[in-house]
């Protein structure tokens, strides 16, 4: 007996693999036949390597009989191969089943009717064979008997126990009896087989094509793929292909390939994505440029097209002495900073990336243009892995704050208002630490300042009020404390004029200022009602008196109601203010023919009092009128009061 290998012709799918020899010794005599040990077919790179089959049969069965008696010898079969429809085992003869010796032949038994197998105790003259070692079969001539059938691939080798059985009778010659009987391991058809490989890693994948691996019987001509296109999230399936990393792959879903069934009849088709892009929005929020509008990620990947990024830059205009009471101010900028001109005067934010929103949120994109690694967009490598369009938005951070140039102008507080023609200041003169949210115009304003006015007079001084602006102006009254006068809230460049009230028997001697305020003046240190004038600081004078007595005759209206000296007698006398004029309270005492002068007296002429009638102790009569000439009733000095 003896094995051999066929290999498989393109139009030919059945493979022999092996043949057995088989033997009988009559009176112990028997021939062994040379084995051919099976091969296996190799892969070769580049080409989808033909199915593995291997049969390991022994040399030769043999066994020696003796007439009458049945007889039996086994043989063990190992088949294994990477078919994937598995294979056909068979047993067959040539043109002939009947074991040949040199004086006669030993058929092959015959089954009676209706029978598929006998046993042992069925034979009467000649041999069958067993896979159980119970029930037997004629060998058969052409195809032969089939033995197995299997559809799968085994790795594992399947074994067979192949048995022969004979019993000959007293004709059958004395001799050796030979039969080569061929064991046939055929490949079943395949055509081809397509193995689908998703090509995803560890991303899940739905929609595969099934069945998987593909397969028909059909072989040498042109069949159609899987018209499934998988589905996997972020990238879009662009079909198939032999090559696992190619960008553009050979098969659409559906399409028709042609495999060759005696170089690759097997083949691995691996999906091809492209990853795919999503758009990303960029709200400009807050921008006084806007950049980019959008951008574009994509699945998996770190890099974002190129971005704009928005800027955000607001100005200060104006900045000049034009505001209310600004009028003659001087402004002085900054020599460094942000703010060293009218036309350099800008506040400029710090541009901090694109966030989730437009405020809070988390930031997605950089200023810089790169992905954040692990947001809700991303994962821990910095790729982008939504599978939907977003909108990201600007956030700011602070920029340089801006140091506004100071404006100032003697006797007023200065700054800069939002609006014009107002004394309300928004910032101080030279703020420093100023943020805008929007280009602003600033304004000039001044506002006029108010400063104290503390007279230090002597001891003889009573009292002292102001006039504001003239002799006639508003009375403005000051605290007294102790010899000192205190007036609060005089108006910076108003001239106050001077009341000082003394105490009996003195007046006014002299003035003089002992403040160095910018721009404060008085007019007269010698003259008693002079006017002051408020400069920029509190101002100070000092007022003396001197003991003098008081004559009505060159008192003034305020003085009016103190005790007086009357020049035309040298005597004392109480004062009170009657409508607009000081009078007497009493008459003079006068002696018997005084003159009185008109320059002395409220009366146009001199008038000479008669010698007698005025003696001392005598009074004129009220409201008398005697003795004054041209009847002047409008001036009586000697009216009680």
């Amino acid at each position: 007996m003896k094995t051999q290998i066929i290999k498989p012709l393109a139009n030919l799918r059945k493979v022999v693999y092996g043949m057995i020899a088989l033997g009988f010794a009559y009176s112990l005599s028997y021939f062994i036949y040379p084995n051919l040990l099976p091969e296996s077919t190799k892969a070769t790179a580049g080409v989808a390597s033909e199915p593995i089959l291997e049969i390991s049969p022994s040399n030769t069965v043999s066994m020696t009989v003796n007439p009458g008696t049945f007889y039996s010898a086994s043989q063990t079969l190992s088949v294994r191969t990477t078919n994937y429809t598995g294979y056909k085992l068979t047993l067959s003869a040539e043109s002939s089943a009947d074991l040949v010796g040199s004086r006669g032949t030993i058929p092959t038994i015959t089954l009676p009717s209706g029978s598929s197998s006998i046993t042992a105790s069925g034979f009467t003259n000649g041999y069958g064979y067993s896979l159980d070692a119970t029930n037997y079969k004629p060998v058969l001539t052409g195809e032969g008997s089939t033995l197995d059938t299997t559809s799968t691939p085994n790795s594992t080798a399947n074994t067979y126990k192949l048995t022969f059985g004979a019993k000959v009778n007293k004709t059958v010659p004395a001799g050796s009896y030979t039969k080569a009987l061929t064991i046939s391991a055929t490949a079943n058809d395949t055509g081809y087989v397509i193995t689908y490989n998703a090509n995803a890693g560890s991303d899940t994948v739905t929609g595969m094509p099934s069945p998987n691996p593909q397969q028909s019987t059909i072989s040498g001509l042109s069949v159609n793929l899987s018209d499934a296109e998988p589905e996997r999230d972020g990238y879009t399936f662009l079909g198939w292909d032999e090559s696992s990393s190619a960008a553009n792959p050979t098969y659409e879903a559906g399409d028709a390939i042609t495999l060759d069934p005696e170089t690759a009849n097997q083949v691995t088709l691996y999906a091809i994505w492209s990853a795919d892009s999503y758009t990303i929005t960029l709200a400009n929020s807050d921008a006084t440029t806007s950049g980019s509008t959008s951008a574009t990620a994509t699945y998996m990947s770190s890099t974002l097209s190129s971005i704009t990024n928005p800027s955000r830059v607001y100005s200060i205009s104006g900045l000049a002495a034009d505001g209310s009471g600004g009028t003659g101010a001087t402004v002085t900028f900054p020599e460094s900073g942000v703010c060293t001109s009218t036309s350099n005067c800008k506040y400029t934010y710090a541009f901090d990336g694109w966030y989730t929103a437009s405020s809070g949120g988390a930031r997605v994109i950089t200023s810089a243009g790169a992905l954040v690694a692990s947001t809700a967009y991303t994962n821990s490598s910095s790729q982008w892995t939504s599978t939907s369009n977003q909108t990201l938005y600007s956030q700011w951070t602070s920029g340089t704050a801006i140091t506004l140039p100071s404006i100032t102008k003697t006797g007023y507080t200065c700054g800069w208002a939002t609006a014009n023609n107002t004394t309300t200041r928004t910032y101080e003169s030279g703020a420093s630490n100023v943020v805008l949210t929007a280009n602003t115009t600033l304004y000039g304003t001044c506002t006029v300042n108010t400063y104290d006015l503390v007279v230090t007079g002597d001891s003889n001084l009573s009292s002292m009020t102001l006039k504001q602006g003239s002799t006639s102006g508003t009375t403005i009254n000051g605290t007294k404390s102790g010899n000192v006068v205190t007036f609060t809230g005089l108006t910076y460049g108003v001239s106050y004029y001077l009341y000082p009230v003394f105490g009996s028997g003195y007046q006014f001697n002299s003035w003089s200022k002992t403040d160095s305020a910018t721009n404060s003046a008085l007019g007269s240190t010698s003259t008693e009602n002079t006017y002051y004038t408020i400069g920029a600081g509190n101002g100070a004078l000092t007022l003396s008196s001197k003991t003098s007595k008081l004559y009505m005759q060159s008192a003034t209206s305020a003085q009016c109601g103190q005790t007086m000296y009357d020049s035309r007698d040298e005597q004392e006398y109480t004062t009170a203010t009657i409508g607009s004029l000081c009078w007497m309270t009493k008459n003079l005492n006068l002696a018997g023919g005084t003159t009185l002068e008109h320059t002395k007296t409220n009366v146009p002429e001199d008038y000479s009092t008669t010698t007698t009638g005025f003696t001392n102790g005598n009074t004129l009569p009220a409201s008398s009128t005697s003795g004054f000439s041209s009847n002047t009733t409008a001036y009586v000095y000697n009216s009680n009061s």
